[in-house]
Order: C-alpha cells, then structure tokens, then sequence
C-alpha cells in the first residue's frame, strides 16, 4: 500500500481500492461475493497443508499444535497490513467530509473487549473443528460445522436486524441437503462419533459468533483489523491448549514450513478476503456463499490425494453451488444491504 496525502487527496494502490467499502449497488455485491467465494475456495486447500506437514513430519503432529502455529503465522503475517490499514483510514478520515469513506476514528474499550472476544470464539471454532475430525469422520465433521450458515440465517434478523429473505432460506434448502449428498457422513463409521458431531455443531456455533460479532466491528475497525487484532487472544488460547492437549509446541522445520506457507495462503490471505467480502454483503448470503469450501475440499480430495468420487457427492456438489447462485442472482438484483443500514449486533 502507498499513501501520499495532500489537503483533499489521498492516493491508494488499485489493489487497496478493491478493499475499499465505499462502492455501492451491484458492483458492491459481485465483489463482496468474489471475496467470499475465494476466500472459502483458500480454505478447502487446508489438507494440502496439514497432510504434508504431518507426513514430513518423523513423529506425530497434533491438530492442536498445528493450529496454534498456523495462528501465530497469521498474526505476524497481517500485523503490519493491519497497521497499515489502520494509517490509511486515518489519511482519508482527515481528507473527506463524508462519515462513509472510512470506518469510524473513535474505539471505547467495550470495542476492544468484544474484538477480543472475537479471538476466543475464533480459538474455540478451530479447536473445535480440528479436534472433531480427529475424533470422527471427516464427513461427519464437516457436514456438522457447516450448520453455521443455518445458524446464521435464522438468528440473523434478531441479532443484526437484516431482513429475512426468501433466497437465504431456498439456497439453505438446496445447499444443506447438497452437503449431505456431497460429504456422505452416512457412508463410514468410527469412534467418537457423537462426540466429534457435537464438537463440530459447537464449532459451527463458534463460526456464527464470529460472523455476528464482526458484523458490529465493521463500524470501528477496518477490513483487515477485525482479521488480525482478535488473534491477540486467539493465540494465547491455542498455545496453552496445544500444551495441556499435546504437551508443547515443537515443530519439526520440514512441517513448519507447510505450516508457515498454510497460514499466509489458507489462513491470513483468505481471512482478510472474507472479511472484506463480509463487509459488502448480508451475514446469511455470506455464510451460505461460503459453504464453497467443503466443495473445494472435495475436488482437493479427488484431484490431489486421489480420492473417490461417485455421482451421488457430484449431486450434492451441484445443489451446493446451484444455492450458491440463488444467492448471488439475488445480491445482483439489489437486495444486498450496506453495512450501515443494519442494526449493530450486541448493541
């Protein structure tokens, strides 16, 4: 990012005008959407990651230790983004009359304390998530964190005040069905089971709190610090659970690095892209956009570690992305709201 300021002006990178939340209209929506989509493409690489880590690693690497470093890479990663996307909305505060062209300058402590918080709900929705697919099947486990997006649609007009929407729950019908089809947790067995469904259900609880709660950190943070300043608790939450879980945080430094690239190209990249698209589109439309990842996770599975798959998980790959339209043809018709027309969550 380059910044020059002159009494009226402020110049930006085109690569930081993409991030900007001033656009309205259509052209708002497709890009939030494109956010979304990408950012939920990003994650489903994640067994790219974890799976050479643990491979090149000479003893077993737990999910918990993996996720305590991924966290902290990302951290160091957005850090200094964060900073600077912090001195830029500044820049253009100071250069515009117009309360829209920045997030808003003031933070009490209650918005820190609640960004904050949002770094434990983080914390807990990958502990969760990660030790779910460790006690169960990786269907079962995904099939229940991706309950989120009910979560989020039926809460979301009593928490935030966004209108119900018929597109929400026609694409919920098509896409949580089309998971079902498309992960087939029916197909195995293992241990844990209900164990490890509870665990990824709370995951999914985790994930809606955290889409509510930066819903209402928009108005005082930018984009990229409601990705970054949360992970101040995050991490200190995932260390001590790697220590009690797996009795420290050694590494060693052939997974590290597949750790390391995992948390700038899976995690940080990704983290600010659908912050970013979040900002731009209703909560519900964004969470049902994002159930592209198990989709990607899928094709990852086929396309990179070979793995099965028959005409039954094709259907529900088409039903996820079929809800995936209906949400986007509805966001392009206007019925996207900005941000600030909605009712602070929490408040």
């Amino acid at each position: 990012m380059v910044f020059a300021m002159s009494p009226t002006v402020v110049s930006v990178s085109p690569a930081t005008r993409l991030l900007d939340i001033t656009m309205t209209g259509p052209t708002r929506f497709v890009t939030g959407a494109l956010f979304v989509v990408f950012a939920a493409a990003l994650w489903g690489c994640w067994s790219i990651v974890f799976k050479n880590a643990e491979a090149s690693s000479s003893v077993p690497l737990p999910a918990s230790r993996e996720t305590a470093v991924v966290f902290i890479v990302m951290f160091v990663t957005m850090s200094p983004l964060a900073l600077a996307s912090r001195r830029r909305a500044t820049l253009l505060a100071s250069s515009s009359s117009s309360s829209s062209s920045a997030p808003l300058s003031q933070r009490t402590s209650r918005d820190w304390a609640l960004l904050l918080v949002l770094g434990v709900t983080d914390a807990a929705n990958a502990l969760c998530f990660f030790q779910a697919m460790q006690l169960t099947t990786v269907a079962i486990a995904v099939l229940c964190h991706y309950m989120a997006p009910v979560i989020v649609a039926t809460l979301s007009p009593s928490i935030l005040g966004e209108p119900r929407r018929a597109s929400t729950f026609v694409a919920l019908a098509l896409a949580v069905p089309g998971l079902a089809l498309l992960l087939q947790p029916w197909g195995e067995s293992a241990h844990g089971d209900v164990v490890g469904a509870l665990l990824a259900l709370a995951s999914a609880a985790f994930y809606a709190a955290n889409v509510f709660i930066g819903k209402k950190l928009f108005s005082r943070f930018t984009t990229i610090e409601v990705a970054t300043w949360p992970k101040l608790t995050s991490m200190p939450v995932l260390v001590i659970s790697a220590v009690v879980i797996s009795g420290g945080m050694a590494v060693e430094w052939r997974p590290l690095v597949w750790l390391i690239v995992g948390g700038v190209v899976c995690g940080a990249l990704p983290g600010i892209l659908f912050n970013a698209g979040l900002r731009r589109l209703q909560a519900g439309q964004a969470s049902v956009l994002a159930l592209m990842e198990p989709v990607v996770a899928v094709a990852v599975g086929v396309l990179w570690w070979h793995e099965h798959f028959g005409r039954v998980a094709a259907l529900g790959a088409t039903l996820v992305l079929v809800g995936a339209v209906v949400i986007a043809r509805a966001g392009n018709r206007g019925d996207a709201q900005p941000p600030g027309d909605l009712k602070p969550a929490f408040s």
